[in-house]
C-alpha cells in the first residue's frame, strides 16, 4: 500500500521516502559501506566553538530560521538505530513546535508546518505510540491557523491520513472520503496538491481492489475541477477522466487499435477468443525489459492454447524500437503511432486509458472483456493457468552432433 508522506518543500502529499541520507531519515550505520581507514582522523580545533543545533535562533527574520530549520532538519542523528532516530527526531519535532510559536511569516510557516507532519508520520509508522494522536493535534490546531494558506495544509494534512488509511474503511465511510477530497478540491486555488489528492486516492482504492469506486472518485473529482470554469485544468481533467476509463475496464471490452510498427492496421477484436495481453511497454524502460523474458516464456507456453500479446510501444524513435525487435525476434504484434506529436506519453491509446507509469499490462479474457488491469509477473502466470490450465511443455533441444 503506498503511504502518503511528505516531501520536504514541494508536494506535502508526494509518495516519496523519508529515509535520505544526511539526515535525521537516514539508514541505520551496519548497512552502511564502512570508513576508510587509512586516512587521519579530522577534528575540530579544541578551542573551536560547539553549535548546538537545536538552539532556536533570536527573533522573527525569515531568513535566519529558514536556514535554521533547513540545518536542523538535515543534522543526522548520533545513535542510528530505530530508537535512536526516534529520540532524534522527537527533539527535531520539539524545537520546531517552538519555532512554531513565534510570529512566522506563511513561507516559514509553512516550510516549518511541512518538516513538523513528515517527521510524525514518520513516528508514527516506526511504532512510536504517541505519534499519531501527535500528529492529529498538530493538525487540528494547524487547521485554525490565522493565515489562511497555512490553515488549509491543516485541511491536506487531515485528508493525506485518512487516504492513507482507506483500506481500514467500509463503504460508506471511504465515499464520505472521497466527497470530502472533492470539496477540498473545488475549493481554493488549482496546486499541485490538490491534483496530487485527486490522483492517489483513486489510485489507493485501484490497488485495494475497489476499482468501481476508483473509477466514480476519478469522475467525482474531474467535475469539481471542472466546475471552477477554469481553461488552464482542462489537462487535468481529460487525464483524470481518462484513468477513471482504464479503471473501468473490468468487466468491459478495451479499444486498441492503430497501426503496427510495420504500418498495418490493427484491432483488438481480431483476437477475440482468445486471451489477450495489453502490454504497454518500451525499449527504455527496465522494468519493462525486465518483465520480457517472463512474458516470452508464457508466450511460449501458451500461444498454442490461445494466448496473444499485443504490445503497445510508447518509444519516441520507430528506429530504436525497430532495431530493438530485430535484436529480441520478439513473435507478437507491436503497435506503434507515427503521427506527429503521438510518441512516447503521448500514445493515443495511453492517452485513452490514463497510461502514467509502465510496464502497465492489462488481461484481456476470450469473451473480449478485461479480467485484469495489473497483469504481471506472478499474477499474469496465476490468470493464464486460471484461464488456459498448465502450459506446454517447452520444446527440448536437439542434442548437439560431435
Amino acid at each position: 500500500m503506498p503511504r502518503l508522506w511528505l516531501s520536504r518543500r514541494v508536494a506535502p502529499i508526494a509518495l516519496v521516502s523519508l529515509l535520505s541520507s544526511s539526515s535525521a531519515f537516514a539508514q541505520d550505520e551496519s548497512k552502511a559501506p564502512p570508513a576508510p581507514t587509512d586516512q587521519p582522523a579530522i577534528t575540530a580545533p579544541a578551542d573551536a566553538p560547539q553549535v548546538d543545533p537545536f538552539q532556536i535562533p533570536d527573533g522573527n527574520d525569515p531568513q535566519v530560521l529558514q536556514k535554521f530549520l533547513e540545518r536542523l532538519f538535515q543534522t543526522p542523528p548520533a545513535n542510528r538505530s530505530l530508537s535512536g532516530r526516534q529520540e532524534h527526531l522527537r527533539k527535531v519535532e520539539a524545537a520546531i513546535a517552538k519555532v512554531q510559536q513565534k510570529e512566522l511569516d506563511e513561507a516559514t510557516a509553512l516550510t516549518s508546518s511541512d518538516m513538523r507532519f513528515q517527521i510524525l508520520q514518520f513516528l508514527e509508522r516506526s511504532g512510536d505510540p504517541a505519534a499519531a494522536a501527535d500528529r492529529q493535534r498538530f493538525i487540528e490546531t494547524l487547521s485554525k491557523h490565522k493565515l489562511p494558506k497555512v490553515a488549509e495544509r491543516g485541511t491536506l494534512y487531515g485528508l493525506a491520513v485518512r487516504v492513507s488509511g482507506m483500506g481500514g474503511l467500509k463503504a460508506d465511510a471511504r465515499q464520505k472520503l472521497i466527497d470530502d477530497v472533492a470539496a477540498y478540491i473545488g475549493a481554493g486555488e488549482v496546486s499541485e496538491e490538490r491534483y496530487s489528492l485527486a490522483t492517489q486516492t483513486p489510485e489507493l482504492l485501484a490497488q485495494l481492489g475497489d476499482n468501481e469506486l476508483a473509477a466514480k472518485a476519478l469522475e467525482t473529482f474531474a467535475k469539481a475541477f471542472e466546475s471552477r470554469k477554469d481553461d488552464r485544468v482542462s489537462d487535468l481533467v481529460n487525464q483524470l477522466r481518462a484513468t477513471g476509463r482504464r479503471y473501468g475496464l473490468v468487466g468491459k471490452p478495451m479499444k486498441v487499435e492503430g497501426k503496427t510498427v510495420d504500418g498495418k492496421p490493427f484491432n483488438v477484436e481480431s483476437l477475440k477468443g482468445k486471451v489477450v495481453l495489453v502490454d504497454f511497454w518500451a525499449t527504455w524502460c527496465g522494468p519493462c525489459l525486465e518483465e520480457l523474458p517472463h512474458v516470452q516464456e508464457l508466450y511460449n507456453g501458451y500461444n498454442k492454447k490461445g494466448f496473444e500479446v499485443v504490445g503497445v510501444s510508447l518509444d519516441q524513435e520507430k528506429d530504436v524500437l525497430q532495431a530493438f525487435l530485430a535484436e529480441k525476434k520478439l513473435p507478437w504484434v507491436q503497435l506503434y503511432s507515427e503521427a506527429e506529436g503521438d510518441g512516447g506519453w503521448s500514445n493515443p491509446i495511453a492517452r485513452y486509458y490514463g497510461i502514467s507509469a509502465i510496464p502497465t499490462a492489462i488481461l484481456i479474457g476470450k469473451d473480449g472483456n478485461v479480467v485484469s488491469l495489473n497483469a504481471t509477473g506472478r499474477e499474469l502466470t496465476a490468470l493464464l493457468e486460471k484461464l488456459l490450465g498448465p502450459p506446454d511443455a517447452p520444446k527440448e533441444e536437439a542434442p548437439k552432433s560431435e
